[in-house]
């Protein structure tokens, strides 16, 4: 494993503070990533329930993403029917950059 702290980094003084924060945070991101990816996150359209429609392990798994999203500060959003959910941060109302992915 690649740890942050032994990349060094010619970049300008606040490059440094965002590497210095990714250094702080490293152990704590990798232990949320692997809590995600324990969860049998598997499509089982047999066990669907309503808000549920592709299973209880792939809206297990949003749920935990989008917990962990709010826990930081971000403001969520999660589809009632269950089909999707997001995480947004800044300010209200202004543009945004969407970057799509899926955690199942």
């Amino acid at each position: 494993m690649i740890h942050l702290k032994n990349l060094q980094s010619k970049r300008k003084p606040k490059y440094k503070l965002i590497k210095n924060k990714a250094i702080e945070l490293q152990d704590e991101t990798i232990a949320k990533i692997q809590e995600v990816v324990r969860i049998d996150s598997v499509r089982n359209v047999e066990a669907k329930q309503p808000g549920m429609p592709f299973g209880p392990g792939i809206a297990s798994a949003l749920e935990v993403f989008l917990k962990m999203a709010e826990e930081i500060g971000m403001r969520t959003f999660s589809n009632p029917d269950g089909l999707y959910g997001y995480a947004e941060i800044g300010p209200e109302g202004t543009e945004m950059l969407g970057i799509i992915g899926h955690i199942d």
